[in-house]
């Protein structure tokens, strides 16, 4: 019976979780290496490349539901659930943090983490709206630019629409994509007006802007991932949690320097702690600055997967699916999807471990050696997991 700490109780939810599998998966090393007899014969001590941590899962409101951050580029966040809305992360929003129990491969390091403080964007709104109206042709082009005020003012429900204020100077575009591109612009404006200076813009004189800078590096390219900043700050006499963001295009084994910034904040601001998160389509990776982590073997690996969706998923019935969020390093080094678009079809156990990988189809040596780097969460029949056959297309991945 694995032993658990005599303060077990007292934890949240997700931390007895993480300490519970983590103690089932440590007990059943030891007893099995308890049950071999002694013996002088020399062992390769399994590599412990895994890191099992606690991690963070943000959740932003949109439309009264919580979807969980998938994506973020160009200061707007796409979330699962809600609809699978994107919102401009400039504006209010309730969000809520959830310490997560994950387990990776890729570690990344993040260290010289400093905060300074920089004057607040002045926004010239003015002048950017006398450039937009320029470009309105018709009555009926300005009627749509136009709008609502109230709605201009909340863009979460018109998320969908891409950002390509480029479009918006392109004598070749057509006139609904520029329209598009004034909105964006506009709605920028709006949210400059409330966000910098919410009693006028004279205010941001007296604003100061947060920017929190570090170095890092990681020992695999990885491209199109993302930082999520939480600086913990006293304003006003107040404690609160401020959320920074900034897209990560790529990050090597050279450090880098990673900017984040939030605007139009009180120059009484002080700072109390700094936490830094980086994601790739909503799977955190670990990282030196995660927290309770413990290293892992592959074996140890396989079988936290698979202990864990077994307690998540009590009683349901499930198909096997890789575990992305120990993807192979290949797949965190690629921008483009079509590049692996293979479907395979492969036999897995009952601890997510490739069997056999189907015939079917003819699959070239670099695309079967990824496959054979997968992990898999083993299907569940009842809660129970056991071996079966699964399809599925390295695209998922990107998705």
């Amino acid at each position: 019976m694995p032993i658990l700490p005599p303060s077990f109780d007292n934890l949240n939810s997700n931390t007895r979780r993480f300490v519970a599998i983590l103690s089932i998966v440590v007990s059943a090393t030891g007893l099995s290496a308890q049950s071999t007899p002694r013996s002088v014969e020399s062992k390769n001590v399994p590599k412990k490349d895994y890191r099992l941590f606690v991690g963070l899962d943000l959740t932003i409101l949109h439309q009264e539901e919580f979807g969980r951050l998938t994506n973020y580029r160009d200061h707007r966040a796409q979330l699962d659930g809600a609809n699978g809305a994107v919102v401009d992360v400039r504006a209010e929003h309730r969000t809520r943090f959830e310490h997560v129990p994950k387990v990776g491969l890729t570690s990344l390091n993040i260290s010289e983490v400093d905060t300074h403080r920089d004057y607040s964007v002045i926004d010239n709104s003015s002048q950017n709206w006398a450039v937009q109206q320029a470009t309105v042709e018709s009555g009926e082009a300005k009627s749509r630019l136009t709008g609502d005020l109230k709605t201009r003012s909340n863009p979460s429900g018109r998320g969908q629409r891409n950002n390509t204020p480029s479009t918006f100077y392109e004598p070749s575009t057509s006139m609904d994509e520029r329209i598009d591109a004034s909105q964006n612009a506009d709605i920028q404006i709006q949210l400059d007006e409330k966000f910098y200076a919410d009693d006028g813009k004279q205010t941001s004189k007296d604003k100061t802007a947060l920017v929190v800078e570090a170095l890092l590096s990681s020992p695999q390219p990885i491209v199109d991932a993302y930082a999520v900043g939480i600086v913990r700050v006293v304003a006003q006499a107040q404690q609160k949690d401020l959320i920074l963001f900034e897209k990560l295009e790529y990050i090597g084994p050279e450090p880098q320097k990673v900017l984040l910034r939030k605007e139009s904040l009180p120059r009484s601001l002080e700072v109390l702690e700094v936490d830094i998160h980086i994601y790739r389509g909503g799977r955190e990776f670990v990282t030196n600055m995660s927290d309770k982590q413990f290293g892992l073997s592959r074996d140890e690996a396989h079988e936290y997967v698979t202990l864990d969706r077994m307690a998540q998923n009590r009683n349901a019935t499930l198909a096997a699916e890789p575990a992305w969020e120990i993807a192979p390093a290949v797949l965190l080094a690629a921008d483009a999807p079509e590049a692996f678009d293979y479907a395979v079809k492969v036999s897995v156990d009952d601890r997510g471990r490739i069997v056999e990988i189907s015939e079917d189809a003819i699959l070239p040596d670099h695309i079967r050696s990824i496959v054979e780097d997968i992990t898999f969460m083993p299907a569940l029949v009842d809660g129970q997991a056991v071996a079966s056959e699964v399809s599925f297309n390295l695209q998922d991945f990107f998705r």
